[in-house]
Order: C-alpha cells, then sequence, then structure tokens
C-alpha cells in the first residue's frame, strides 16, 4: 500500500511540473484527471484526497498565471478544468459509494443464500436422521454400536428384545462380558477387528437362558470416523433358529424319505427276484416234464441198444472197422444219456442236505480226483488253499458237483496245456440270497489259462443249453447246473476272464455263524 501512495504522489508531483514547464494549453486539466483517476481505481478510499491536491494544484496554477494575450483563456481553461475536476471527483466519490453498497448488498445476499442453505442442509440432515433412526430401530436384525473395551453406545429394538432387559438398562452400564461371550466376541476377536479391521461373518448358538437357545448369524465390522481412523465396533445379528429349524427337518426328511427309497428298492429287488424265480420255475416246471417224458421215451430203449450194443462189441470175430462203428454208436448212446441225465439233474434236483463242511477239504478231494486227467494234458494243477477257513453249511456232494464242473470246463479249455490253480481266502461281509447278513464267507477261486471267454459272450454262459464248445462235447447245462447250485447254497458266482488269457470263476459262500441284517430304514 505504501507503494501505491508513494507512486500516486509521484504522478501527482509529476503533473503539476508538466503544468509548470510545458505549454499545454487547453488541455491542461485533462493532465490532473490522470492522478484522480489512477487513484480511483487503486486506492479508491484515497480518491477525496486526491481530488482535493488535484483542484489544489490546478488553483494554484491558475493564481499564477502570467498576464498576456492568453491571461483570459488560461483562466477561462483552468476555470473550467477545474468545474470538470470536481463534478468527475465527485462522480468517482459517488460511484464509489455505490459500489461499496453494491459490495455490501452482495454480502449480505451471500450471507442469506449460505443462512439458508445450512438451514436446508439442516433440516436435510435432520430428516436423514429420522429416516436412518426409524430404519435402525425398525429393524428386524439386532444392531448394536459399542467402543472396543465393550461398552455400548447404541442398540436398536431388536437387540433389545433379544438381550435385554432394556434400553437404557444396556446403555446406563458396563455390559457384562457373557453379553459378548454369547455373541461369540470375545477379547482377542475385538483386538482382531481393531488391528485388522477385517469384517467377521459367523453363526453361533446363543443360550439367553438354561433352556431356550437361539442360533444367530452374527457379522460384525469396524466403523470408520470422519477422520478415516477406527472409531468404533458394529455388530448386527439375525435370529436364523427358524432356517436351522427347517434345515434339520429337511435333513430328517431327506433321510427318511431315502430310507424309504432304499426300502423300496429292496423291495422291488425283492419282488423281481421272485418274479424272475417264478417264471423261472415255470420254465423249469415245464422242462422237468418235457426231460421226464424223454427219460422214459428214449431212456428204456437207449439202455436197450446200449445193451446190444456191448454184447456185440464181446463177439471177437467182428472185424476192427465194425468194432469201431460199434464203439461210436455207443459213445453216442451214452452221450444222449447223459444229455437226458442232465437235464433230469437241472429241473428235479433235490434240494441241498446242509452241513457243515471244510471247502478246503472238498477242493482237495477234487483236485486229487483230476490229477491224472491234468498230467495226461499236461496241467500244472496248484492248490492255494488259506488255512482255518470257517466251516460253510452246504451239500458236500453238491458242491462237488459244481467244483467237478468248473475244473472240467477249464481242462477242455487247456487242450495244449497250462496251469490251473484251486485258490481259497476269507470273503468280505454281503448281503446274500435270503437277506441274511452275513458276519463273514469263504470264496473260492477256480481260475485257469485257457483261451477265455468272449466278451459278448461272458453274459450268457449261465443260461441253460448255451455253449461254445464244439458240437458233440457239451449240452450247455454245466454252468447253469453250477449257479443253481451256488444259489441254493445263498452264495454266488461271478466270473472274469480275457481272451487268450484264460478265465476266473469266483463262488463266495457265507460262513456257518449268520445273524438277521440290521434294516437301517427302520430306526
Amino acid at each position: 500500500m505504501a507503494v501505491t501512495i508513494i507512486l500516486l504522489l509521484t504522478v501527482t508531483l509529476a503533473t503539476f511540473a508538466a503544468d509548470r514547464i510545458l505549454p499545454l494549453g487547453v488541455a491542461v486539466w485533462l493532465l490532473y484527471l490522470v492522478p484522480v483517476v489512477l487513484t480511483t481505481q487503486l486506492l479508491p478510499q484515497y480518491t477525496g484526497v486526491a481530488l482535493g491536491i488535484s483542484s489544489g494544484l490546478l488553483l494554484i496554477g491558475m493564481l499564477d498565471s502570467k498576464e498576456g494575450i492568453s491571461y483570459e483563456l488560461a483562466l477561462i481553461n483552468r476555470g473550467l478544468g477545474l468545474v470538470v475536476l470536481l463534478f468527475t471527483g465527485l462522480f468517482l466519490l459517488q460511484y464509489r459509494r455505490i459500489a461499496e453498497a453494491l459490495r455490501e448488498s452482495e454480502g449480505r445476499y451471500r450471507l442469506l443464500l449460505e443462512q439458508h442453505g445450512r438451514a436446508r442442509a439442516e433440516a436435510a440432515l435432520h430428516e436423514v436422521q429420522e429416516r436412518f433412526q426409524s430404519i435402525f430401530h425398525s429393524s428386524y436384525d439386532a444392531i448394536a454400536y459399542a467402543t472396543f473395551d465393550g461398552r455400548l453406545l447404541e442398540v436398536n429394538d431388536a437387540f433389545v428384545r433379544l438381550f435385554g432387559p432394556s434400553r437404557d438398562a444396556l446403555l446406563s452400564v458396563e455390559p457384562p462380558a457373557s453379553l459378548w461371550a454369547s455373541l461369540g466376541l470375545p477379547a482377542d476377536r475385538f483386538q482382531q477387528l481393531r488391528e485388522t479391521g477385517k469384517p467377521l461373518a459367523y453363526e453361533i448358538q446363543c443360550r439367553q437362558n438354561d433352556v431356550h437357545a437361539e442360533w444367530l448369524h452374527v457379522q460384525a465390522f469396524a466403523v470408520m470416523g470422519s477422520d478415516k481412523t477406527i472409531s468404533g465396533l458394529a455388530v448386527v445379528a439375525r435370529n436364523i433358529s427358524d432356517r436351522k429349524q427347517a434345515e434339520a427337518d429337511l435333513r430328517h426328511t431327506s433321510e427318511e424319505l431315502r430310507a424309504k427309497n432304499e426300502a423300496l428298492a429292496r423291495t422291488n429287488e425283492m419282488l423281481s427276484a421272485a418274479q424272475h424265480a417264478a417264471a423261472r420255475a415255470q420254465r423249469l416246471s415245464a422242462i422237468g416234464q418235457f426231460a421226464a417224458t424223454v427219460a422214459h421215451k428214449i431212456g428204456t430203449p437207449l439202455t436197450a441198444l446200449s445193451g446190444h450194443v456191448q454184447l456185440l462189441m464181446e463177439d471177437s470175430s467182428l472185424p476192427s472197422k465194425v468194432r469201431g462203428r460199434l464203439q461210436t454208436v455207443e459213445a453216442q448212446i451214452e452221450r444222449t444219456s447223459r444229455i437226458i441225465q442232465d437235464l433230469l439233474l437241472y429241473t428235479r434236483r433235490a434240494p441241498p442236505v446242509r452241513k457243515k463242511i471244510d471247502i478246503n477239504d472238498c477242493l482237495r478231494e477234487c483236485a486229487s480226483l483230476f490229477r491224472t486227467e491234468c498230467e495226461r494234458q499236461h496241467v500244472a494243477c496248484i492248490t492255494e488253499l488259506t488255512a482255518d477257513l470257517p466251516l460253510v453249511e452246504a451239500d458236500r456232494q453238491h458242491m462237488q458237483e459244481a467244483f467237478n464242473h468248473l475244473i472240467e470246463n477249464a481242462l477242455q479249455a487247456m487242450p495244449d496245456g497250462g496251469s490251473l490253480c484251486l485258490r481259497t481266502a476269507l470273503a468280505d461281509p454281503v448281503t446274500l440270497g435270503r437277506g441274511l447278513h452275513q458276519a463273514g464267507g469263504v470264496a473260492i477261486e477256480i481260475a485257469d489259462t485257457g483261451h477265455g471267454i468272449k466278451p459278448d459272450h461272458s453274459a450268457q454262459i449261465f443260461q441253460p443249453f448255451f455253449t461254445t464248445k464244439q458240437a458233440g462235447r457239451g449240452t450247455g447245462l454245466g454252468l447253469a447246473i453250477v449257479q443253481e447250485t451256488v444259489r441254493a447254497h445263498d452264495g454266488r458266482i461271478t466270473v472274469e476272464s480275457e481272451p487268450g488269457k484264460g478265465t476266473t470263476f469266483t463262488i463266495q459262500l457265507p460262513a456257518a455263524e449268520r445273524v438277521p441284517a440290521v434294516d437301517k430304514g427302520t430306526h
């Protein structure tokens, strides 16, 4: 400001000097307007002072004018300039007052606008607060705001209903540690929230008394203040007891439904098995009648033919060629008789007479029976019999016949030699033919290294009259008889085979000790 004053004074003095030195003539009064205008722009509060100084200097110049031809004109010019300068100064002063009045009016208007805006903002803030309070207290979820030392600052109505006894009681005193413990928020979790700021979400069973307990879904998170620092802790607890009960009911219903479905599936299996058994019994009955008729109609003539052929073969005078033909006839008569016997055995087999037997002894007898045939065919007969096997309740003769069928088939599959393995082992507990849960069982394996069974034949080998042997070498009833024998002893038989690498038949029989199965669906 001091610099501005010095500048304005310098301009004024320069104007006066120019007036005294230079012959400006009629334009001299314009020269004195320069410091007045500059003062108005730079220091408007000193406009009156500048106007007085300029007028005084102009008047001094008028009084100091020398007499001469232009004296009258100089006086008129300076007097006119003095009038213009006075009016200009007055105009500038008035302009300054108006400008200041306008600035004051603008300031008051801005103040009014600020006050009005503040009032609107306060009203809007109050409305937001009211709305927040309404939402906060009307929320179904229990909400609380607390400090990190456990003191509650604000709670809504749902929190009071859940943890009681009253809002004032919760806010007036420091709540017991049991409140935060029941919410699953011990001191270490408070510290974790304070240090990391990472929110927590979990489910907890909150027990309010010895009888009533509620399942709560709890969310706890740190609240940031206006200065971006953690100012407190917010807890939101939702009562999910109804949902938990619904989930438990759904699980219980699902378990019951699953148990009923399993029972229904077992019933359907039993019904299907009964239907298959009835249909099969019907077929066997028809086959049995047919076999009995064949045995009666053909068996007697075949016996007579066999007797005559044997008598003819005793004649030593027969040529060898005729004797060979008679042997062929006898072989075919024997084969036909065997077919009839297999039919009768398959359709009218007597029920097994069960006794406790040792399967290992049965297999040893079978191996001894076929040992000579194995040596003749260059087949190595190997026995791998597990000691101390449990006894089984079975018909010894029927089981030996089944094993013999399987061993005979194995030898026929190895015409060029190989190996035959008879193996026994403990079997896993299984649910077998009569729906009894076996505490354990015995597994019998008869494995060969023969030509094997084609994959498309594996599903048909137990069907009656199905055979892959050459014509005249099998009736197709051997494996069907073996399967029937195993089923009659509440067991099961499976086969694994790979063409060119051999076949393994596995028979599983229940041990002698059996206990009734526990039906899980009846709990």
